[in-house]
């Protein structure tokens, strides 16, 4: 409600640390901040939301802020019938901002134990772990300045993923500047640098190194971010090739956030490496449980369903999502791959072609064409994007993985080795999902074999040694 519309980050910011603070209870399932934000600004009927969520009480509220003076209004509300729980307003000088997070949150957990004692309801841990971290944690004091700079961070990250992703790091490293301590801070930048390392800006050795940096501070400083152990994890997995460690800071993540909805995502892509098809389907259902609107854990339950071969859903759940977000581009391009692993190659085209209108092309965006026109028999094209690449190369990150993968549809199977083994040496992050990824066993027109047939697939399938 502030004067100036640049506030948002401030609000969005204050509403996500009191819903982090919030699903760090054990008894309680918060739905995460991707699917619970979709409904911001929004008028939509009180029952259709708490359905959509699958929840049964909502948190809502208002922001103002003067100055360095903040007003916070909050009411929880029964979504059957509209009836308020309880509700307050807060007050406060923002160098006592995260005391009336604790406060709002402490509040509104106890009104809901309350309520759920009374009813004799309540909700398992899905990570089958516990401990309250809300009752253990104590965060340090952090200046305004350090404060405005760390949620600036925090909304870049939540809202430019994949597009404009370097705006999150001026933001934390602001905030460290002015606080060195700043444990949130050091977890924020962290995963900056995980989704520049994701989404191809800078090589992965020098992304997930600062991933690991900030995470390890970031835990130094403050053992109950769920988020620092969740970044850690990723490390594990992607840059280090080590799903028992990576499966063990899922399991300290999840001890303490038990409905972190990414933390099941790893975990789902750790069964995935190790060959869990069942498993690890199984936790990415978990994901979109807890954030049954989020896009990020919509796209990696696509990711699992098509490296487990079960093609059937993935074009089931990418074609819902077109249905309900047209204008987001990953969805036609997911079910472009499965429509290509099925081949339906004309469905597959339409859906890349839309979705290359849909977002600036992106080096796996190419690749997929290259793959899809391999399979239509056009070699030309298949050429053109090869030679895109490479140009690219010369200027930015390009995935060895793409590169290679554009030579085997060529039917260059010297050459693709060639760029596998450099990202063998680069420790390209893909290499996780060479082996599990249908695409990479497509055969292109004039090959007898396919590419895992081949001596050198199962020598670099070995070295990476996630595969059973």
């Amino acid at each position: 409600l502030s004067a100036d519309p640049e506030n948002e980050y401030f609000s969005d910011g204050i509403s996500e640390e009191v819903l982090s603070v919030l699903a760090q209870d054990p008894g309680l399932r918060v739905a995460a901040r991707s699917s619970s934000f979709a409904f911001k600004g929004k008028e939509v009927e009180l029952r259709k939301i708490a359905e959509q969520l699958r929840v049964t009480t909502l948190l809502e509220g208002s922001v103002r802020r003067v100055g360095n003076r903040v007003r916070i209004t909050a009411q929880l509300v029964n979504a059957a019938d509209g009836y308020h729980l309880w509700s307050d307003r807060f007050d406060r000088e923002l160098i006592d901002i995260f005391a009336v997070q604790d406060e709002i949150a402490g509040a509104i957990a106890t009104t809901l134990g309350r309520r759920l004692r009374e009813t004799g309801g309540g909700t398992p841990s899905p990570s089958g772990d516990g401990g309250d971290a809300r009752a253990r944690r104590t965060r340090q004091r952090v200046s305004v300045e350090a404060y405005d700079e760390y949620l600036k961070g925090r909304h870049a990250n939540r809202n430019t993923r994949g597009v404009g992703h370097e705006l999150g790091p001026p933001h934390f490293e602001r905030a460290l500047a002015l606080e060195p301590q700043f444990a949130a801070a050091h977890a924020g930048l962290g995963e900056s640098y995980l989704w520049l390392g994701i989404f191809f800006a800078i090589p992965p050795t020098d992304a997930f190194a600062r991933v690991r940096r900030h995470a390890q501070r970031a835990l130094a400083l403050d053992p109950y971010l769920a988020d620092a152990h969740w970044l850690l994890a990723e490390v594990a997995l992607w840059h280090d090739w080590d799903v028992e460690t990576s499966e063990g800071h899922i399991q300290r993540a999840l001890a303490i956030e038990p409905y972190h909805a990414f933390a099941f995502m790893t975990r789902a892509l750790c069964h995935n490496t190790c060959g869990r098809r069942q498993e690890a389907l199984a936790a990415a259902a978990d994901g979109v449980r807890i954030d049954p609107l989020g896009l990020g854990t919509r796209i990696w339950f696509l990711a699992i369903a098509f490296s487990v071969r079960e093609n059937e859903l993935t074009l089931a759940e990418a074609t819902r999502l077109v249905v309900e977000q047209p204008s987001y581009s990953e969805a036609y391009r997911w079910r472009a791959m499965a429509r290509i692993v099925g081949g339906d190659l004309l469905g597959a085209r339409a859906d890349l072609e839309t979705a290359g209108t849909l977002a600036p092309p992106h080096v796996w965006w190419r690749t997929n064409v290259a793959v899809l026109a391999s399979q239509e028999g056009n070699p030309g094209e298949v050429r053109r994007v090869r030679d895109e690449l490479v140009r690219l190369s010369a200027s930015e990150w390009v995935s060895p993985m793409a590169l290679g993968q554009v030579e085997q549809a060529l039917g260059d199977y010297d050459a693709a080795f060639d760029y596998y083994e450099r990202g063998y040496q680069a420790r390209d992050f893909l290499m996780t999902v060479f082996h599990t990824d249908p695409s990479f066993r497509l055969v292109p027109p004039g090959k007898a074999s396919s590419v895992d047939e081949d001596p050198r697939w199962m020598s670099l399938v070995q070295r990476v040694g996630l595969a059973p």
